[in-house]
């Protein structure tokens, strides 16, 4: 809402009473919105702290009073130094564990290349004695129609 004044001659504002009354109900307003969100902060740092709290004592923290600390006296440097300490810490954690998955990832690519390399030794097996079981039916049809060929040769002749 905008104010509006009445100029005198001089040039000097001049506030009425309906303008002085609009302002004041304005501020009135202004300052019941302000305390609701003074009160809003409030809660919020109240769970914050809370929450804090509770993730230090799943962490396992032992000095559960200090996790906790004083309600109203903690100043913000306690927690944040706190909220700091426990992000490192997961971090550092996060570090861990993917460096876990990476050395497990490259035991699955090693494990996964031997695998590949056991399979090609089977295959050029397999391809082996496909190659020697061909060599070895022509062989064995070859020695079959000399066999009938030698047994009609002497009937042949004989006659």
């Amino acid at each position: 809402m905008t104010l509006k004044c009445q100029l005198k001659r001089d040039s000097s504002p001049r506030w009425t009473p309906l303008i002085l009354n609009l302002a004041l109900n304005d501020l009135g307003v202004l300052w019941s919105q302000m305390e609701e969100c003074i009160d809003e902060v409030q809660r919020l740092e109240k769970r914050r702290k809370e929450l804090l709290a509770e993730v230090l004592e799943l962490r396992g923290i032992e000095d559960k009073e200090e996790a906790e600390g004083s309600k109203e006296d903690e100043t913000e440097e306690p927690i944040d130094s706190k909220v700091t300490e426990l992000m490192n810490k997961l971090k550092k954690e996060e570090e861990g564990r993917r460096e876990e998955r990476k050395r497990e990832i490259q035991s699955l690519r090693e494990e996964r290349a031997e695998e590949e390399k056991r399979m090609w030794k089977v295959n050029l097996e397999r391809l082996g004695l496909q190659e020697e079981l061909r060599k070895l039916k022509r062989r064995l049809f070859t020695m079959a129609r000399d066999c009938a060929h030698n047994q009609v040769s002497p009937e042949h002749t004989a006659a």
